[in-house]
């Protein structure tokens, strides 16, 4: 998904417009200088001055695995480089363990990036599980009840499925919560239910992942110079980099030890906590339906689990942001 934005900043900025390549840098540089900007006001603050001990055998590991990424692409000689969702979730899983294996360098232990890159990716399958069948579930709703659905964009019948089918979800389970049937029986009996409904669309989905190709034009080696360097294509796999990056470090934060604030222990991960062990909804709670969502982790009695359920939504947020925003690119 996150390659798909500066895909379409190739041909609506590159190809459409006379002033494309002006256009195209002012608008990198902007975006360069803002960043700059925000990280500069965080280490601002003292309390986010960290240890840079780490930043150098994580940046000469990306060096090298990138450099041997782009010789490989480039040596193919195809007119165009093209990735899969499925290829971009293994880039991902690739980008968490180089910085599980980078953090236990660090910390000592033999084996230890290993067994740490193994326990993210095994919390990781049934929140992924989950956002699966409520994808599916959402996407066959809206065929029934709005056949005319079809003939949107791909970009908007995938956020509405995704949104109905997590509201259908959480819903339901608001539901049965609200008659003290907030546990573990009542998630797998609605997720049992959605995906018999759904198997079809799953199916298509899951297929999907391998098939559907996200595409850009491939560096020329014997074009102009911004044709050999393709700003397009470097910079969205930059930007991939650093999204990824920020995600691992969070999932890593979740499995590490780590002091938790009183937030974290009061309020928002206390409500779920409390729900999950009582089996009923509080009453007058906020964020009820992250909170609804969190509580599935502690079901299982495992706070690593609430904390990856409750992390998947800012990676689906991310996934949002980037499909509208292509969205947004199209109609222009």
């Amino acid at each position: 998904m996150i390659f798909t934005i500066l895909e379409e900043f190739y041909y609506v900025l590159f190809i459409n417009h006379s002033s494309s390549m002006a256009s195209y840098l002012i608008k990198l540089l902007g975006f360069v200088l803002f960043s700059i900007f925000i990280l500069m006001k965080y280490y601002n603050i003292p309390f986010h001055n960290e240890s840079g001990v780490g930043y150098m055998p994580y940046i000469v590991t990306i060096l090298i695995v990138y450099s041997i990424y782009k010789y490989i692409t480039t040596m193919s000689k195809k007119p165009k480089t093209s990735f899969s969702p499925l290829s971009i979730g293994l880039y991902a899983l690739l980008h968490i363990m180089i910085l599980c294996f980078v953090y236990f360098g660090l910390v000592g232990g033999a084996n230890g990036g290993l067994i740490l890159f193994f326990k993210i990716f095994g919390y990781l399958l049934f929140p992924l599980a989950t956002v699966l069948i409520a994808y599916s579930f959402g996407k066959m709703a809206l065929r029934w009840f709005v056949p005319s659905i079809s003939q949107e964009e791909p970009a908007f019948r995938f956020l509405l499925s995704l949104g109905f089918g997590f509201v259908a979800f959480i819903s339901t389970l608001v539901i049965f919560g609200i008659f003290g049937l907030y546990n573990i029986w009542s998630v797998f009996g609605i997720l049992a239910v959605m995906s018999l409904l759904a198997n079809h669309e799953m199916l298509i989905t899951l297929k999907n992942l391998w098939t559907y190709r996200i595409e850009f034009p491939a560096h020329k080696s014997h074009g102009t110079f911004f044709e050999q360097v393709n700003l397009p294509l470097i910079s969205t796999e930059i930007l991939f980099l650093i999204l990824t990056y920020l995600i691992s470090v969070s999932f890593i934060n979740i499995i590490r030890p780590m002091p938790i604030g009183w937030d974290d222990l009061g309020v928002y991960m206390n409500y779920p906590q409390i729900m999950a062990n009582n089996g009923t909804i509080l009453k007058g709670m906020s964020m009820a339906a992250w909170q609804v969502l969190t509580g599935i982790g502690f079901m299982f009695h495992s706070a690593p689990l609430a904390f990856f359920f409750n992390q998947i939504g800012g990676v689906l947020s991310v996934i949002v942001l980037t499909v509208a925003f292509k969205s947004l690119l199209n109609r222009e």
